[in-house]
């Protein structure tokens, strides 16, 4: 089974819990709106239906005033016309005066108008902006407010009247008998109320934009004020059948003026609320009819703001498991290339460590033996054999070093390489690393000089890696420093007691972006210059001083030198032991 497949569990198991934790909480959430919904539905519902009653209740109470004020104006009329007969006082100037009053002191009543027995006009007054009412009638026996009048003693007679003024709704018209002193007919006192003053006060409480409302006799189901289409008029009908058959089967309460009922209208399927209200003093019924939209119109903006939330939270949702289900491959990826990597690292790891045996037995064999040659164990040599012999025994030399360099920074890398700590006298290894480059530096006519702090303490180090640091970073100055150069190596502790250890130097420098090449495996910045080396100095001194702890830095300029900095913790300093350095 190969990595891949091996990974493809663990990989699918996540997307699966991710998949389904993802749509539980979907549909967690959907059931709470859809809960939600329906509760704040059922809620506004009766809400909706308290709130009608009370605007029903209120404008069916307003519409009785109304009426019943006028009816107490006719019936001041009747009395008077009753009293001028009984003495004789039945002047139409004092009725003419009597109108006016009663119109100007009542605000519902727009008109009235006095007829004798044979429907003629006697008296009559408009307020101001109903001067077109009834202009040019001289009688009106044609009328149903007279006629129905003559065979009926006393009945309050209400009605339609068509509108003669622009803009207006209509008027309701208000009749009552007048009598002679014998209690035969003689005559009508009308009055007129513009619906216009009911619709303005109902308008006044509701503010719905599709609420309707309806006046209509109680008995005959004339309607008096109705703006409604056809469509409108037989869905009302088809509830006002139903008001009727619940009035006759509720013989628990058989003076209920309220029905409130709920329904769809057939035309557009959405919801109305209709409540009736009977006014039996003046035999009127008040309807009042509400829509869907007006009842429903916090809940559908609450609908709305959770349908957004929802969107919201869905995409949220949706984004939160794709990048989960694309972390969880990424994851997968790498645990397979991590456990690629790890092979790849051991296999080079031991091919490092068996090649670095095989081939340092027979270097040192060799290196050896050029040795003896050398100090002529063997014999006398020539010079020609000995400058040979010098070559084999550098190359040998050089060879080893690239071996163990090799071999220590692939420790480095897997995380093998171990310090041994020891007491360490540091100006010391300063000096033997600093003597080490001496004859070279004279040969190349640069100049090598150590600055090192007077009270400099013993630290607790591994003495090898720290010598290996300082002998890395000053073969690389000689190496690219030009003849009259200088390198300067200092060792001090500052002001937070760490110890600092710099090798600066004058040579040809690097620009700051090649300071990260510098420091990796491999990398040489100046590949064009005729020296040798791996590449790996400065990344072994850098992984050593992290080992201790501590950190390597560069900072460099092209033609101006470079400086690398070598930090150690203050853990790493016996402070009971300091050295004097002259």
């Amino acid at each position: 089974m190969n990595e891949s497949s091996k990974a493809s569990p663990y990989k699918f198991t996540i997307v699966k819990f991710i998949i389904l934790f993802s749509t539980l909480i979907v549909v967690f959430n959907t059931v709470i709106i859809i809960y939600r919904g329906i509760d704040r539905y059922n809620k506004q519902i009766s809400i909706a239906k308290d709130d009608i009653e009370s605007v029903t209740r209120a404008i069916g109470d307003h519409t009785e005033l109304t009426f019943l004020a006028v009816d107490v104006v006719l019936k001041r009329a009747v009395e008077k016309h009753h009293f001028n007969a009984l003495f004789g006082n039945n002047l139409k100037q004092d009725t003419e005066n009597n109108i006016i009053a009663w119109v100007n002191e009542t605000p519902q009543i727009s008109a009235m108008l006095m007829t004798d027995e044979h429907g003629e006009v006697k008296a009559i007054y408009r307020k101001a902006g109903y001067k077109l009412w009834m202009e040019g009638r001289d009688t009106v026996n044609q009328e149903p407010f007279f006629k129905s009048q003559v065979d009926e003693i006393d009945c309050l007679y209400v009605g339609k009247q068509q509108s003669f003024m622009p803009n207006s709704e209509g008027f309701v018209v208000l009749s009552r008998r007048l009598e002679k002193l014998d209690g035969s007919f003689d005559g009508v006192i009308m009055a007129v109320v513009n619906v216009d003053y009911l619709v303005s006060f109902f308008q006044s409480l509701e503010k719905g934009r599709f609420t309707k409302f309806v006046i209509s006799h109680l008995g005959d189901n004339e309607k008096i004020y109705y703006p409604f289409g056809e469509k409108e008029a037989d869905e009302i009908a088809k509830f006002e059948e139903n008001y009727q058959r619940k009035k006759q089967n509720d013989a628990t309460n058989p003076d209920a003026k309220l029905f409130i009922a709920k329904a769809k209208a057939p035309q557009d399927k959405k919801i109305r609320i209709y409540s009736f209200f009977d006014i039996p003093s003046v035999q009127l019924e008040i309807a009042l009819i509400f829509h869907n939209d007006d009842i429903l119109k916090n809940w559908n903006a609450e609908r709305f703001s959770d349908a957004v939330l929802y969107v919201i939270f869905l995409l949220f949702v949706l984004v939160v498991a794709f990048f989960s289900v694309e972390m969880a491959r990424k994851v997968s990826k790498l645990r397979t290339s991590e456990k690629r990597a790890l092979a790849a690292s051991k296999a080079k790891s031991d091919f490092l460590a068996n090649m670095s045996h095989e081939l340092r037995t027979p270097l040192n064999a060799i290196i050896g033996f050029s040795e003896m040659m050398l100090t002529e164990y063997f014999g006398k040599v020539n010079e020609k054999q000995k400058e040979r012999l010098k070559d084999i025994y550098g190359c040998g030399n050089h060879l080893l070093s690239l071996i163990n360099d090799i071999l220590e920074f692939s420790k480095g890398q897997a995380g093998k390489l171990e310090i041994r700590p020891e007491e360490v006298v540091l100006y010391k290894v300063v000096n033997e690393a600093v003597r080490m480059f001496g004859e070279k530096a004279m040969s190349d006519n640069i100049s090598i000089t150590t600055k090192v702090a007077k009270n400099l303490p013993h630290i607790f180090v591994d003495k090898r890696k720290i010598k290996q640091i300082l002998i890395n970073l000053i073969s690389n100055s000689v190496k690219f420093t030009e003849a009259g150069g200088k390198i300067e190596v200092s060792a001090d502790v500052n002001e937070v007691e760490e110890v600092v250890l710099s090798v600066k130097d004058t040579g040809i420098g690097m620009r700051e972006e090649d300071i990260p090449k510098a420091l990796s495996a491999f990398g040489q910045v100046h590949k064009d210059l005729a020296v040798s080396g791996t590449g790996l100095g400065l990344p072994l001194c850098k992984i050593f001083a992290e080992l201790h702890g501590g950190k390597l830095e560069i900072e460099s300029q092209v033609r101006h030198g470079t400086t690398v900095t070598v930090t150690l913790p203050r853990k790493v300093v016996i402070r009971e032991k300091i050295e004097s350095v002259v």
